[in-house]
């Protein structure tokens, strides 16, 4: 798997609000 995946990913869910 690749992470640039799963960091986009991560990046996506800090941008919206917790």
């Amino acid at each position: 798997m690749d992470t640039t995946k799963l960091q986009k990913f991560s990046i996506a869910i800090r941008k919206l609000p917790a």
